[in-house]
């Protein structure tokens, strides 16, 4: 009996204190990088600084070999009729 009501504590006490991920981006303008979200698309992220489209093609060539549906999402979303593809698809195979 003891130990069910300890395995019982425990289990509570696990699923009370479940990790958080990191605050530290909670202060991001997530406005503002959305705003820019067609031009650096269009643009080849030529606004972007040489972190930034450091950055911007780990996460988006992770987004398109890791989740295929989402990538298609995105594309369908921001750019439909493929217009900018080769723009992109130039941008995310470069390593500048």
């Amino acid at each position: 009996m003891n130990l069910l009501i300890l395995s019982v504590l425990v289990v509570m006490i696990a699923a009370t204190s479940a990790e958080q991920y990191t605050d530290r981006y909670d202060n991001i303008n997530i406005d503002e990088i959305l705003t820019h979200i067609i031009d650096a698309i269009q643009s080849s992220c030529s606004k972007c600084t040489e972190m930034q489209r450091k950055m911007s093609r780990k996460v988006v060539n992770f987004i398109k070999e890791q989740e295929k549906t989402f990538w298609e999402d995105l594309k369908h979303k921001y750019d439909p009729g493929d217009v900018y593809k080769p723009v992109y698809e130039s941008f995310l195979a470069a390593d500048d």
